[in-house]
């Protein structure tokens, strides 16, 4: 089996530009900053089991993968995971499997990185305010044809819930993963998650 992912990567929204009237607003509400740190969480207890597989798939301790694993960050783990995969696992279901959680968690990584860097307030017009003000962050790291224009992406709430829950969903399958190759893996290390 190749190492391409049998899931189509999501595709992002076409760049817009602001509609007239409306404006950002520089706060979010209290709601809301608990669903990015819900995000934040999640994603370090996801990056902790990457972690861990690697160190698996490499025949690893903890005390020598630390080493190797200690400043990585989620795009090479990821990364390292895809191309480690296929050399290790031999069952071709499974494999397939385990490139498709690599995959979404790939395209989740640039909503966490977006979630986490950027620049969070509310957008809307607010000369109708019965429209509603969405949740938005802008980023200055982001690539746009125009540089001197900002790009933001809006996180409703629903959005929100759709990252939580995928991110949660791949820890619990790298910590099954890990569970069913070494059974006396301790997963209550990564900690109990809710979506």
């Amino acid at each position: 089996m190749s190492d391409q992912p049998r899931v189509k990567r999501e595709q992002k929204p076409p760049i817009q530009q602001r509609p007239k009237g409306y404006a950002f607003t520089p706060r979010v509400t209290l709601q809301h900053e608990r669903l990015i740190g819900r995000v934040v969480i999640a994603w370090a207890k996801l990056e902790s089991a990457m972690q861990d597989t690697l160190w698996n798939l490499l025949g690893l301790k903890i005390e020598d993968g630390r080493i190797l694993t200690a400043r990585m960050d989620a795009l090479y783990l990821i990364d390292a995971l895809r191309k480690l995969a296929p050399r290790q696992i031999d069952d071709q279901q499974r494999l397939g499997e385990f490139l498709d959680t690599l995959t979404k968690m790939d395209d989740r990584r640039e909503d966490r990185n977006f979630i986490v860097h950027g620049s969070w307030g509310m957008f809307g017009n607010p000369q109708h305010p019965q429209l509603g003000l969405e949740p938005i962050a802008m980023s200055l790291r982001q690539k746009v044809p125009d540089p001197t224009e900002l790009l933001s992406e809006t996180f409703p709430a629903d959005r929100m819930y759709s990252i939580i829950r995928d991110i949660v969903l791949a820890t619990k399958f790298f910590t099954k993963f890990l569970s069913e190759r070494d059974p006396s893996f301790d997963k209550s290390r990564l900690g109990h998650l809710e979506i």
